[in-house]
């Protein structure tokens, strides 16, 4: 332990790694299992992004004000600046459109999942090199 940081060293098929984690109360195959959880959820919003678009929405309003990066502390947030009532209703109403959207493409992904879950057998190996989702179960296993 190195000032309230925990180093754990992993022997993967011959691939060393070194996994750092400030959780001082976790064992060692709890932190790589939450570890390899995290590459997996990883690869869920990066296929979600590039097979499905989950966030590729194109939906706006013209009542959104235009929104600074660089806001300075001394500025109100643009979102507060909008006073008429039917602004902040039609800005409400984009969001929710977003929400919507991006909870469809969430779904998606999960009945993806389900079906290659149930049909892993007929799932042709091509496709578990293109599509991540299509592979079906694979354990972790930590000794």
């Amino acid at each position: 332990m190195v000032s309230g940081v925990e180093l754990c060293a992993v022997d993967s098929s011959g691939r060393c790694s070194i996994l750092i984690s400030t959780d001082l109360t976790l064992a060692a195959t709890d932190f790589i299992r939450l570890y390899a959880y995290r590459f997996k959820i990883e690869c869920t919003f990066r296929e979600m992004k590039q097979v499905l678009g989950a966030f590729g929405y194109r939906f706006w309003s013209k009542c959104i004000p235009k929104l600074n990066r660089f806001l300075r502390k001394e500025e109100a947030h643009p979102l507060e600046v909008v006073k008429d009532e039917l602004d902040r209703y039609r800005i409400e109403q984009t969001i929710q459109v977003i929400e919507g959207f991006f909870m469809c493409q969430c779904i998606t992904m999960g009945l993806l999942q389900l079906i290659a879950l149930r049909f892993s057998s007929r799932i042709h190996p091509i496709l578990t090199k293109i599509c991540w989702f299509l592979r079906g179960v694979e354990f972790i296993t930590v000794q």
